[in-house]
């Protein structure tokens, strides 16, 4: 393993700023596209979370979008049921445990995410398609600890504001 290395101040300014506008870009992107679905910030993000579990075999409950989206229980149930009512989403009873409902998207849920992103995943395509095989291997090995890097900050930050809120 590579020892940690200290980032000149000038060159770690310029990757933040970099990444600052990678994620302002994406965020205009999901946001223009979700109004144009008539889905809310939280629906999609919901959206998101419900559709990882399913692909993780780890299908999720309402308590679980609250606690992901950082969310009140009664604020996760009304998204929950705009999506339902929407037909993005079904209340199921878990197999496991009668007595819980787990959440699964539907194929309209699906279909929605593809009309969204086809434009994105289109764009992205075509640059990753002028890289070479080892950057996109950097990307795919980096990416995901740059995302768990975001989950510790945010849990960070989420401890300092509780603090503050004593």
């Amino acid at each position: 393993m590579v020892p940690p290395r200290e980032l000149d101040p000038a060159s770690k300014r310029e990757l933040m700023l970099m990444l600052q506008d990678f994620t302002t870009e994406s965020t205009r992107y999901a946001e223009g596209v979700r109004r144009l679905h008539r889905l809310g910030h939280s629906d999609v993000h919901a959206l998101a979370e419900i559709m990882r579990g399913q692909r993780e075999g780890a299908p999720l409950r309402a308590g679980d979008v609250a606690r992901r989206l950082v969310i009140s229980a009664s604020a996760a149930t009304a998204v929950i049921d705009r999506l339902v009512k929407h037909g993005h989403v079904v209340r199921v009873m878990d197999s496991g445990d009668r007595r819980e409902v787990v959440l699964n998207a539907t194929a309209s849920a699906a279909a929605t995410g593809k009309a969204m992103f086809t434009a994105m995943d289109n764009e992205l395509a075509g640059e990753f398609a002028q890289w070479d095989p080892e950057e996109i291997e950097m990307l795919r090995h980096r990416l995901p600890q740059l995302t768990e890097a975001i989950r510790r900050a945010q849990a960070a930050a989420s401890v300092e504001e509780s603090g503050r809120a004593e």
